[in-house]
C-alpha cells in the first residue's frame, strides 16, 4: 500500500510540476520549487489524515478550481495574458488526453 501511495503522489506531483508551466516563466522561477512543495506536503497530509485518493482528489479540486484565475491574474502582471489564452488551450487538451489514457 505505501509504494501504491508513493507512486501516486509521484504522478500528482508530476502533473501538477507540469501544470506550472501555465505560469509566467519569472513567476515560476520565484515560486515554482516552493508551490511544488507544498502540494506535496498537502499530498502526504491527506494521506496521514487517512483520507488517501479521496484526500487527494480533494487536493487536486482546489488546484483546478484556482488555476484558471492564478496563472490569468499571473500573465496578466506579466504582460503575456495573449501567450497564456493560447497556452492554456493547449494545456487542457493534455489534461484531457491524460484523463482518458489512465481513466480507459
Amino acid at each position: 500500500m505505501r509504494l501504491f501511495t508513493q507512486g501516486l503522489i509521484s504522478v500528482s506531483v508530476y502533473l501538477y510540476r507540469c501544470l506550472l508551466l501555465l505560469y509566467p516563466a519569472p513567476f515560476r522561477w520565484d515560486y515554482g520549487e516552493e508551490m511544488i512543495q507544498l502540494f506535496r506536503d498537502l499530498c502526504w497530509d491527506e494521506i496521514r489524515e487517512g483520507r488517501g485518493c479521496l484526500g487527494l482528489l480533494k487536493v487536486w479540486v482546489c488546484v483546478l478550481s484556482e488555476l484558471r484565475g492564478t496563472t490569468r491574474e499571473q500573465h496578466l502582471i506579466a504582460g503575456s495574458y495573449y501567450r497564456f489564452h493560447h497556452t492554456l488551450t493547449r494545456v487542457w487538451l493534455v489534461i484531457i488526453s491524460a484523463l482518458f489514457l489512465f481513466g480507459g
